[in-house]
């Protein structure tokens, strides 16, 4: 079947290819479309060369010659090498694909085993899944470690394993996960724990920066301790570099470092490796294949026999879609070996060239060289552009993510990929310089004149977002803790009155409908009740708490409001308040009362989003080194108990660092003096 498919699909659908992707190109739909489809496709190409922060190749036009597969179901069910089931498959070409990898990879067709997942994060399940199997099925007894920004995706499955000792390595300087920082963490874990299996996950592609491990000297430092290879298993996410290393030429380069080679499933190292096609190969659909070893299958119990599928089902999938496999092949055959490197030469020219351009920019002026906090940069062979983020609305329109990564600055990443050009390049610098210009003379308009009044500057300033460090709170709020009653409400609307543009609120405080309605320029912090354990509490107790704020939609700032107990299901509560910010119901996600060894205990293994952005801490716990640790995690602060005996004093040198304060009292005159003062010390 695949051959006779092959034969049919290059001969009978060229021309229509052409016309297709031409037509697409044109904006004409080809005879015979679909209005709703051709209307979806035509606002994909509009936005596809704003497709910089994520990992994909939008250059995809040439896949439409392979539409004759649509006009079955091809379902490849089972295990490719041993299912015999009678439905339309395309286990032929699936097993072909493989041994292919296998060769560019550089190992034994005849050692390999494999199969197409819906994408790496399948394929990372698998090979961690794999691990769990391979040492043992008490997860109890098995650590797994991998660099302290991998992908989300090894978290999750290392859950679903049941794997639950996982230990973030952090990175060096270059991204990859750091040699010395993983001796530190097996000796000390060893100390404790020497009966210990381990589960390495290594990288060639990290997410974050594009980086690639040095798997060997990884090993070394677990030969070094004594720690047998038949007690560990290795899996290498090569979901971007599977498709990159094959095809360096590392003869004519010098900067690429000679630990690449080993970033393959060929080194005896590594036992499974994912690699994706919807980055490099650029496939429309998302895709990944998972190849491990018949030696380490060899080591695994039997799989289930699956008599729907009249087969032992190796695969975790099951049903799977039958065309990826065949067109990714294909696609491989008629692109060949030279044609990859060339392509995957033009991305790192196309790479070298952002970052060129990203230099100048940064080397302007001052201001700008403020913006792009560190020289741009990208590893060696790798088109993945790392650099300080643009403006909110450039990260939204360029789809880039951020990244805050524990003691660095933040950071985004741009991946030149075959649909990016040079032209894309000059489009988004000269849109970045232009916001830069359009920033400077919009500050300078806003300066206050000489002898202009100190009340009047922290009006301006406190009325704005913009008054933190990070711009996501004003800098002077009015707190409404151990206030109650005709008190309470009198005393929030005198500070209203006066010009406070931030109120903080709590579940424990009880007083929410005394807070009443707000003007809309009023930002609210609320932290929710430190008393819930599982997510859907916290769901629940901030539904009520908006219904007792006057029927709310949104708070400005949801926080928990300590740190939550060991019985509590901490990342499940975490997860829930990240959901109420995706839903719009909050602007920003905080916590209350974390000192650092908090934040790095619930969030040292996250990266970008997944942090805090706002935390509100007591004066004595922010100190210089507390400030720094946030400001690398590009936190803004908030404090409290910054009056002491009667005296603002210790607000002076928080409001001068962009940090926001709070202040309380019942008192109509307190309340507005506060306010005066803390005036003089922003002006």
């Amino acid at each position: 079947m695949g051959n006779a498919m092959a034969t049919t699909t290059t001969t009978h659908s060229h021309s229509d290819a052409c016309s297709e992707s031409g037509a697409l190109k044109q904006g004409v739909p080809p005879p015979a479309t679909s209005e709703v489809a051709w209307t979806f496709a035509q606002s994909h190409q509009d936005e596809n060369p704003c497709f910089m922060g994520i990992q994909m190749n939008m250059a995809t036009e040439h896949y439409s010659k392979y539409w004759p597969l649509l006009m079955n179901c091809n379902n490849n069910l089972g295990d490719p090498f041993t299912a015999k089931a009678a439905y339309a498959h395309s286990f032929g070409e699936e097993i072909k694909l493989i041994a292919l990898l296998a060769e560019m990879f550089g190992m034994a067709p005849s050692d390999a085993w494999g199969y197409m997942t819906h994408g790496s994060s399948g394929s990372n399940l698998h090979g961690i899944y794999n691990g769990r199997r391979v040492l043992g099925d008490d997860p109890t007894k098995i650590a797994l470690l991998c660099a302290s920004d991998a992908h989300y995706c090894i978290t999750k499955a290392s859950d679903l394993v049941g794997i639950k000792r996982l230990y973030p390595v952090p990175t060096d300087p270059d991204g990859r996960m750091c040699v010395e920082a993983l001796k530190v963490i097996l000796t000390e874990h060893l100390s404790t724990k020497p009966q210990t299996k381990f589960l390495l996950v290594c990288c060639s592609g990290a997410v974050r920066t594009g980086a690639i491990d040095n798997v060997n000297a990884l090993m070394q430092v677990f030969e070094l301790l004594g720690i047998r290879r038949d007690n560990m298993y290795v899996h290498l996410d090569a979901a971007l570099g599977g498709m990159i290393t094959p095809f360096l030429d590392y003869e004519s380069d010098p900067k690429i470092p000679d630990h690449y080679k080993d970033a393959i499933i060929a080194n005896p190292n590594v036992d499974s490796q994912s690699t994706s096609f919807h980055k490099r190969l650029g496939l429309p659909f998302p895709a990944s294949v998972f190849m491990t070893k018949l030696s380490v299958l060899s080591r695994m119990p039997c799989p289930l026999y699956a008599e729907c599928a009249g087969t032992f089902d190796t695969t975790l999938d099951g049903s799977r879609n039958g065309m990826i496999p065949f067109m990714v092949y294909h696609e491989l055959r008629a692109i060949g070996n030279s044609a990859m490197r060339q392509r995957l030469k033009a991305c790192l020219e196309v790479a070298d060239y952002m970052v060129e351009k990203l230099t100048k920019l940064r080397g302007t002026e001052e201001r700008r060289a403020a913006e792009l906090k560190f020289a741009p940069w990208h590893p060696p062979g790798v088109m993945c552009v790392c650099v300080s983020p643009p403006p909110q609305q450039m990260c939204a329109k360029y789809h880039l993510p951020v990244f805050r990564v524990q003691g660095q600055v933040q950071m985004t990443h741009i991946l030149t990929m075959e649909h990016l050009t040079k032209t894309s390049v000059d489009t988004f610098v000269d849109e970045w310089d232009a916001y830069l210009v359009a920033q400077k003379e919009k500050d300078n308009s806003k300066r206050p004149s000489a002898g202009g009044d100190a009340w009047g500057a922290v009006i301006r300033r406190s009325l704005t977002p913009t008054g933190s460090k990070f711009g996501k709170i004003n800098v002077v709020g009015f707190g409404t803790y151990k206030l109650s009653g005709d008190d309470c409400a009198q005393a929030v609307g005198v500070a209203q009155n006066t010009g406070y543009s931030l109120m903080d609120t709590a579940t424990v405080y009880k007083n929410l409908r005394l807070v009443g309605e707000l003007e809309s320029r009023v930002q609210i912090c609320h932290k929710i009740d430190h008393h819930i354990t599982t997510g859907r509490e916290l769901a629940e107790q901030f539904e009520k708490d908006l219904g007792e704020l006057g029927n709310l939609s949104s708070v400005h700032v949801l926080m928990l409001h300590y740190f939550p107990k060991e019985d509590c299901n901490r990342q499940d509560i975490w997860l829930a308040l990240l959901n109420e910010k995706r839903q719009g119901r909050t602007k920003f996600a905080g916590v209350s009362n974390f000192t650092i060894e908090n934040l790095q205990l619930m969030f040292g293994s996250k990266h970008g989003d997944e942090w805090p952005d706002v935390v509100q801490v007591h004066v004595s716990v922010c100190t210089q080194k507390f400030i720094e640790f946030c400001s690398n995690m590009s936190i803004d602060i908030m404090v409290y108990g910054v009056m002491q005996n009667g005296i603002l004093e210790a607000a002076k040198g928080l409001l001068e660092q962009g940090l926001g304060v709070l202040v309380s009292s019942t008192r109509p005159a307190n309340i507005r003096k506060n306010f005066e003062t803390l005036a003089e010390y922003v002006g």
